[in-house]
């Protein structure tokens, strides 16, 4: 289940244009916001779920678990711990974030590590965290540096942008203050912020706010400075269909100019990059219109239906 605003991101494939496979595997589109989508899918997952399992024996697993998450990214910490050797300074770890659920397994991982390594004296050293988030879904940063607060932007009528120099950690130039450069941020007040912001206040780092403006005028040089990892960039950034990489890229060059990087090295977490040219996106017929929980727990039926 996706937001509206988000289906087009969703990649065709044999589970929708085959028509069992598609009954099997419905794409639920649900018209509010991602909160809204989140509630949902929580609440299809308590007795709309029993009901399908009473009558189908089919059991439904709601994946919004942040256990479920956080297991699976502590492999970017195994990840790092055989491919990067440990720096001889302060390394952080930059990432653009919902829910910051990757930076969550990785801090994990790091633990897991630490307690494997346990007098071998071959432990790392602690890592910092860098969040980077857009306009629309700041609340992370503001939770880890609130005192700031969100910045009032003034518009300048000459070339209808919108500016501020009162904190360095929002963006200085934006089309839009409350912009979303992306869809899949849209996790506004989310519950891992102060479990997030605790780890980062123990083990250093912070949070960057970036705007479309900024990712683009920092695109060319961001685009050159991924190609070596493989990561290809279209020439033009309207063909992106995911700014995630970008996004991160742009937070941590302009939070080192802003001299808000207190480290030696950052490495940048790389959760998404694609583009329209590496997929074709679902036809209107694999889409399924959801308005509320009844819906929802129909599609369930149909689709775990014998």
């Amino acid at each position: 289940m996706v937001p509206e605003e988000s289906a087009h991101k969703v990649w065709r494939s044999r589970l929708s244009d085959d028509p069992e496979l598609r009954r099997r595997n419905p794409v639920l589109v649900h018209a509010g916001p991602g909160a809204a989508v989140k509630a949902l899918a929580s609440e299809a997952a308590g007795d709309v779920a029993a009901r399908v399992r009473h009558l189908t024996g089919v059991r439904v697993w709601h994946t919004l678990d942040l256990d479920n998450y956080r297991a699976a990214d502590t492999v970017r910490a195994y990840f790092e711990d055989e491919y990067l050797p440990p720096p001889d300074g302060v390394r952080w770890h930059s990432h653009a974030v919902s829910s910051a659920f990757g930076l969550l397994g990785h801090h994990l991982g790091t633990r897991l590590l630490a307690e494997e390594k346990a007098g071998s004296g071959a432990a790392r050293p602690a890592t910092g965290y860098l969040l980077v988030q857009h306009l629309a879904t700041p609340d992370m940063v503001l939770d880890l540096h609130g005192d700031g607060g969100f910045p009032k932007y003034g518009e300048d009528p000459g070339s209808g942008l919108f500016t501020q120099d009162g904190n360095p950690r929002f963006p200085s130039v934006t089309d839009d203050p409350a912009e979303a450069i992306d869809p899949t941020f849209y996790t506004k007040s989310p519950a891992t912020a102060p479990a997030m912001s605790g780890i980062v206040r123990a083990r250093g780092g912070g949070g960057m706010v970036v705007s479309r403006h900024e990712c683009v005028a920092l695109y060319e040089r961001v685009r050159a400075l991924v190609a070596p990892s493989g990561v290809h960039l279209p020439a033009d950034p309207a063909r992106l269909r995911e700014w995630s990489l970008v996004m991160a890229v742009t937070g941590t060059l302009l939070a080192v100019e802003r001299g808000l990087v207190e480290a030696d090295e950052v490495v940048v977490h790389c959760s998404g990059s694609y583009t329209a040219d590496d997929f074709t996106p679902l036809p209107p017929a694999a889409l399924r219109t959801v308005g509320g929980v009844a819906d929802v727990a129909d599609a369930l039926h149909t689709a775990a239906a014998a």
